[in-house]
């Protein structure tokens, strides 16, 4: 019992910065926060204003190839968005 609590309290601080990883798969992050026991909108508040991009940036939902740009941002992940793929929340937090 003492080696679960042990392992749990040392791995907490590792999985909270986990969560701040903007492309971090939507199936971990949820993994985590079960684990964790908090809701997603706390860590999403909790999200550092530097990640808030100003000039134009690369689509995440376009091929590279494309290199289709965009300053638009999904309001949950901050990841950019093009014209084409413009919405509040993009397809991979869908």
């Amino acid at each position: 019992m003492f080696l679960m609590k042990l392992g749990e309290d040392l791995t907490k601080e590792h999985m909270k910065r986990r969560l701040e990883i903007t492309n971090l798969p939507r199936n971990l992050r949820q993994q985590i926060l079960e684990v964790l026991d908090v809701a997603e909108t706390d860590i999403v508040n909790q999200v550092p204003l530097s990640l808030e991009t100003r000039g134009n940036k690369r689509c995440c939902v376009c091929p590279r190839t494309l290199d289709r740009k965009g300053r638009d941002t999904c309001i949950t992940c901050k990841r950019n968005l093009c014209a084409d793929h413009r919405q509040a929340i993009c397809a991979f937090c869908i």
